[in-house]
């Protein structure tokens, strides 16, 4: 299976609170798991946090090709081929 097919990882955000100029910052910082599960969602307080990322959830996220669970290979070249035909009518009218 290829790589960028897997990008399964954790991710973080951070966004300042208060205004500058003319800019509102929201804050609400926020981290998530490789399944997409929050761990945490900031406020608008100023605040810090500490958040254990357990690297196995990596490597699990990435054995469950879940994008792969409902392929139909068998359907795609009919669906293909019914496209071009209606394509084809419509573009003759």
């Amino acid at each position: 299976m290829s790589s960028h097919l897997q990008v399964t990882s954790f991710l973080q955000t951070t966004n300042r609170i208060g205004t500058e100029e003319e800019t509102f910052f929201f804050g609400e910082s926020a981290a998530a798991d490789p399944f997409g599960r929050l761990l945490v969602l900031g406020d608008q307080c100023e605040s810090g946090y500490l958040i254990h990322f357990d690297l196995e959830k990596i490597r699990e996220a990435r054995g469950m090709p879940h994008y792969l669970r409902h392929r139909r290979p068998a359907s795609y070249v009919p669906l293909a081929e019914s496209r071009e035909e209606n394509a084809a009518e419509i573009c003759s009218s």
